[in-house]
């Protein structure tokens, strides 16, 4: 399974304030994975760093994107 259920109005918000070549995407709370692979598949010329400072969050992110394989994000 390669899908990952996502909020619109949230894709919505990042296209408005993203520039169209931003070459890195910070993500500081990402667990579980949602914006930070929409992130990645909009704009896969850029690397999108996700990271979660809590532990149990942190696995569930690792899982969804290990699960997804997108290149451009880590």
């Amino acid at each position: 399974n390669r899908h990952l259920l996502f909020a619109a109005h949230l894709k919505i918000g990042a296209h408005a304030v993203l520039p169209q070549k931003v070459s890195m995407i910070l993500d500081l709370c990402a667990a579980p994975g949602s914006k930070s692979t929409q992130l990645a598949q909009d704009f896969s010329f850029a690397t999108v760093v996700a990271n979660e400072p809590d532990v149990f969050r942190a696995g569930k992110l690792r899982a969804n994107l290990l699960r997804l394989g997108l290149t451009n994000l880590g």
